[in-house]
């Protein structure tokens, strides 16, 4: 599987920081409304103090259709994966005690 550059770097930032040894590793978490979350210990956490991927906050395409008659508009029948809402499980990576990340989304299958 090739990586893009920022999971290779986001790799590289967790394999630094789990040498350290002096933060927790990945963890789950329940987001409380879109860019909030309450971790599982109860702790919880606001946009000051998270950083999210892009795709996480805005919906993201993943089948692009649709067509354009002559006369009309684009009738877009794209399908998205929508932002992070209230009840989103995410997986989430301790930065520093004031800086967390949300790595992503899970999903039960």
């Amino acid at each position: 599987m090739r990586l893009m550059a920022w999971d290779a770097d986001m790799i590289q930032l967790m394999k630094q920081q789990g040498q350290s040894g002096s933060l927790p590793g990945i963890a789950l978490a329940t987001m409380t409304g879109p860019k909030s979350c309450k971790l599982k210990d109860g702790m919880e956490l606001g946009p000051g103090e998270l950083k999210f991927a892009e795709h996480l906050v805005n919906p993201l395409a993943v089948k692009v259709a649709g067509h354009c008659p002559a006369d009309g508009e684009l009738q877009d029948k794209t399908q998205y994966i929508s932002a992070l809402k209230a009840g989103d499980t995410v997986a989430v990576y301790q930065l520093s005690d004031s800086e967390v990340l949300i790595l992503e989304k899970m999903v039960s299958v």
